[in-house]
Formats: structure tokens, sequence, C-alpha cells
């Protein structure tokens, strides 16, 4: 019998495999070729297809065995790139006897290769086959999720062809941790991901030797970006509607000090930390080793101090760690144009000046643009100074919101200040309230503005972590967020400005006790609370209580140990279980004789030092049967 081979090569378009999807594009490398082989067996009584590729620098055949199912042959052949590769493709019975065959010879090059179809002429029966070849790209949306436990996503795969366009066709979904986050198929390039335990994987997408990545974070508190405020609501919410509780991390350098292995080695202790926020600058003016320009030498403007002139190296650094922070599920409170203490050389307020509102404007309009894709973000303006007025505030969220509405933006003035109580309420881009306080003053300055408006504040910036020790660090954080604020950020001195020894100073005792936080308040409606200002239920000046507007639980922190006086009618009962919580590690000390009636008072004494060595604590009181 004659035989004879039909073959079209078409343009295929290169695909970079691996698991980099998801983040700022990187250059592909070299490898060996993944094809996939394809044929419908309808009709036909194959059983089994063998491929086998022979070349002059491939002195022995590369024989392929191609998996046949319902009717499909379907598998992935991988051969090192190079010219005159003569592909031949033989078709099997169930009793071994050939059926059909056809060959063809291309060149192979790394990555991208045409995309061949081959009619396999029948040996038997007059039905023919035809097999394709080709690189596939596969990609998928989104890109990362962060979730709590319980929480379930739907994702998309999407396969290209070699020429661009659609395929139809069923992907194989794989989750690296399935213990953190399973996914299962829902249809042929659909998956659903549900949120298992703490800790990170990998989902993958897999078609033809493609493969698409998405990170997935789980988290008591993973939230869904962006984040928004609702009317009548002291806290933040996410994008599924849940409460936003803020723990951040002061990273000002960030941006301009780290390597990218190095801002992911950060952003990596302090997810495992469990911070969900970092508070970082755009631009930074002054504190870096080569401000303004950033590690790898780029500086933010192509033409130094013009707002006009954004350099596209510098913000794409700046996006891929914004997108780090993004996989890990951790908010960015980015700072678009830190002012600087009192207008000096430390911040761009002169060169804002210069700049005038015009060119200001230029410059939100691209960095809206520029940073459109990234959700998690909280636009911070100004920055250790109280400008004489807001015009040249004004022009940059202004101009961003004309991009894009979706983000919150706030404004950090001078310390003991609030964004609400400088800016007002005639600015229609102030969307969320902040604080800047000292040690002392965060009870004040906090119910001044829960008391001013339901608009959400967070402890934007405090005192730094070895300028006090680590029970004024906590300190701090428990105040601000027993007095209605939706979060705090802490701040140590040697990680924000990532100097030497910045990586052992991730080890501070302020960080790793402050994890003790977030795991008191999200097992229960910490949302709920409102501040105890008046103190009804306990009598001390210097105790921050929060009482569930249910009164069905209330938190106390005392930075020292003191007897207090509780009134426990305060709590709706019938009875009320007393325990103390060491913040220095997060234990529980139940108290003598609790439960107790829900009437009258009862007098507890602190258990003297906590496990820090400190007499810092936090009496819990709840309601029970």
């Amino acid at each position: 019998m004659n035989r004879h081979l039909a073959a079209a090569l078409v343009v295929v378009a290169a695909i970079a495999l691996g698991s980099c999807l998801g983040r700022e594009p990187v250059a592909p490398k070299a490898l060996d070729v993944h094809l996939l082989v394809r044929a419908n067996l309808s009709g036909t009584q194959v059983a089994m297809v063998v491929v086998e590729v022979t070349a002059a620098d491939i002195p022995t055949p590369l024989v392929f065995n191609i998996p046949v199912a319902n009717g499909v042959a379907s598998g992935t052949i991988t051969l090192p790139a190079g010219s005159n590769r003569a592909i031949a493709l033989r078709a099997y019975d169930a009793g071994g006897v050939e059926t059909h065959s056809g060959s063809t010879t291309v060149n192979i090059q790394p990555g991208a290769n045409a995309t061949i179809s081959i009619t396999l002429i029948p040996e038997t029966g007059s039905v023919p086959v035809t097999v394709t070849l080709g690189t596939f790209s596969v990609s998928v949306q989104p890109t990362t999720f962060s979730m709590r436990p319980g929480d379930t996503e739907t994702i998309t795969a999407t396969i290209l062809d070699g020429n661009g366009n659609p395929v139809i066709d069923q992907v194989v979904w794989a989750s690296t941790a399935p213990t953190v986050a399973s996914v299962v198929s829902t249809a042929q390039r659909t998956g659903r991901i549900t949120g298992v335990g703490s800790g990170q994987a990998t989902v993958i997408a897999s078609y033809g030797g493609g493969g698409g990545t998405a990170v997935v974070t789980v988290s008591l508190s993973g939230a869904t970006f962006p984040l928004h405020v609702e009317a009548g609501k002291h806290y933040l919410i996410d994008a599924r509607g849940r409460p936003f509780l803020m723990h951040g991390d002061a990273a000002w350098s960030l941006l301009v000090q780290l390597t990218r292995e190095d801002a992911e080695a950060y952003l990596e202790d302090r997810r495992q930390k469990g911070f969900n926020t970092v508070i970082v600058e755009l631009t930074e003016h002054f504190f870096g080793d080569h401000a303004p320009n950033n590690v790898y030498g780029d500086p933010p403007f192509l033409v130094p101090g013009d707002f006009t002139t954004p350099n596209e190296a510098y913000f794409a650094h700046a996006a891929y760690v914004i997108n780090l922070a993004a996989q890990k599920g951790m908010l960015v409170l980015l700072f678009s144009d830190y002012i600087g203490y009192a207008g000096t050389q430390e911040g761009w307020w002169n060169e804002m000046v210069a700049n005038g509102p015009a060119k200001l404007a230029i410059y939100g309009t691209y960095v809206a643009n520029r940073f459109r894709q990234y959700d998690n973000i909280i636009w911070v303006h100004g920055a250790d100074f109280n400008p004489p007025d807001l015009t040249l505030v004004r022009p940059i969220p202004t101009a961003m919101r004309a991009v894009d509405t979706k983000w919150l933006h706030t404004f950090d003035g001078a310390r003991n200040t609030s964004a609400l109580g400088l800016v007002g309420t005639g600015e229609p881009w102030l969307g969320v309230n902040t604080i800047y306080t000292d040690q002392f003053s965060v009870v004040s300055i906090a119910n001044t503005e829960y008391a001013r408006s339901t608009m959400p504040f967070f402890l934007n910036e405090a005192v730094y972590e070895y300028d006090i020790p680590e029970n004024g660090i906590r300190q701090q954080a428990y105040q601000a967020v027993l007095s209605g604020a939706t979060g705090h950020v802490m701040g140590n001195t040697t990680v924000w400005l990532f100097k030497s020894g910045w990586q052992q100073a991730l080890q501070s005792r302020g960080a790793i006790t402050l994890q003790y936080l977030p795991a008191l308040l999200l097992s229960r409606a910490w949302w709920t609370m409102v501040p105890d200002v008046a103190r009804t239920l306990l009598d001390d000046p210097n105790t921050t209580t929060g009482l569930a507007s249910d009164r069905s639980f209330s938190l106390s922190y005392m930075p020292h140990g003191v007897p207090v006086t509780a009134d426990l009618s305060k709590l709706s009962g019938p009875n009320v279980r007393a325990r103390w919580y060491d913040p220095a590690n997060g234990t529980y000390k139940t108290i003598a004789g609790s439960p107790f009636p829900a009437s009258g008072t009862q007098t507890f004494a602190n258990p003297s030092v906590n496990s820090s060595g400190f007499d810092d604590w936090v009496l819990v009181l709840e309601s029970s049967p």
C-alpha cells in the first residue's frame, strides 16, 4: 500500500515553563522541549500509540508510549531542541498489530515550536488518525489567593496553542500542600480551592508539559483584597465582606534596601509570625544606602526630582515586591509621596513644591496605572509632616482615583495627629483614618477618633522597638485595638532601616510576642468590641478595655500588675468565666473560683510577672451558661 503523509505546520508562540507565573515576568531558560501528543481514536481499534524521535545528534532513538484512555491518546514527550528531528508515529491494536503510521521531520526550538498536525494513514481499515504535536501555554486566574480555613475559591485555567488560540480541554489540578489548600476539578478548565490549614501552597494546572500556578496563603487572618469600608462600621472589610484585623510591621525602606531575594525572606518571616500588613515607602529620599536609588542602582525618576519622569526599572522592582506580598496574603500600606519629617530632606516635600500640582497629578496617574493590577494596597499620602494646606497633597490621590477607585487612601501627618483631624471630611479621597502617636498617647488619641467618626482608623506609627522594650511594643498595640482601632503597625528600628543586623532583628521579642495579639482576637468577634471609655467594667485608669456590644466577652489589657475590681453585671451571663492571658506566650490561666455569677463586683489579683518577665497581662471575661 502506498503511504502518504499530510503535515500542516503552524507558527507557535513561545511558552515559559516553571513556577514563576503570577510574578512580574522573568526571562525563560533554554530547556528541553515538552510537546503534547494528542489523537482522537474514535472509530478505530487503536489501543497504543508509539512515537520515535531520531536525529544525527540523537544516536539512540527516543521512544515514547502515549497512554490511551476513553478513545483518546494523550501524553507528553520530551526531546532536546535542534534541527532535523525525524518524528515517526505508529498505532497498534490490542493484539499488537500495527494499524496506522506516519512521519515528518521538523526543527525544534527551545521553548517555542510549531504545532504539527500529522495524519496517520491506516494499514487496516479506512479511518485515518490525526495526531497533533505542539507546545501549549497554561495560565491561571487569579494567581494569588488569601484564604481562611474552610473558604473556597474558584480558579480558572487558560490553555493557548502555539498560535495563541484557546484550547478547550481538561487540565490536571494539583496542590503542593493539600493539608494547607486542596483543589478539585469542577469542569475542564476550572477548579475549586479549599483552605484547609494555615500555611502556603501552590496550586498547579497542568496540560501538555506546561503549567500555570497560583500561590495560596491560608491563615486565620486571611483576607480577600481589596479592602473597603461600610457606613456605621468601625473596622475594615475585605472583598468577602469579612472584618479585617490589621497586624502590621514597619518596613519603610524595603523597596530600596533589599534585593528580591532578601525581600522574599523578610516577607516570609513576617508572614510566618502572623503579620498580614507591611508599611512601605514607594520612593525613599534619605534613609536608603543609595537613596533615592534602589539596591540595583535604579533611581525612581529619570530626571532627578521630576515626578513626571518615572523610571520603569525602579517601579518594576517595586511591583515585584508588592506582588510578593500579595502572594503571601499581605496588605501593603504604600506611601506614594513620603513628605518627610518637618518637610526636611528626609522626604520629598521640597521636590513636591518644585513640581507643583499639575506634575504631581501626572505622577498620581502613572502610579495608579502602574500598580492597577494589585488589590493588596492601601495608599498613604504625606508622612511625618503637617503641610500648610492640601494644595500639594490633593493632586496625587485625586489623580489616582480618576484611574481606579478600588483602593482606600489615607493620610499620615506629624506625631500625635490623625488623618481625619488634619484632612477633615471634605476630601473625597480620604477613605480610612490613621493615628500617629507616642507610647503614652495611644488611648487618648484613639478615643478621640473613635468618638469623632465611624470611619475606621488604625495605629499607623508609634514608638519603635529598641527605643522601648517588648512590653512597650505590646502596650501600644493592645491599647490601640481595645480602643476601637481596626489594627496597628509595630516597628523595629533596625528592621525598617534594613541596616546591618536586620536579619537577626527579625527575631525581636516584640515581633515574636505580638503574634499572640491576633491569636487572642481572631478567636472571638473582636469587631463587636466597643471601647469602655467610661471604665464601667474595670476601675483601673491604666487598663484599656474592649467590651463586646452583646456583652458576651471583654478583653482588658493591663500594662502593670495591680489588683482590679470588675463589675461582672456588665457581662450578659448568667455566669462569667475569668482567665488571665499571657501576651508574651499566648497561654491562659484560669482564675480561682471561676466561673462567677454575672452580678456584683469581683476583685482579681494580677499573677505577678508573665513568661517574659514583665507584668503586662490581659484579663479575659466571657459569659458562660
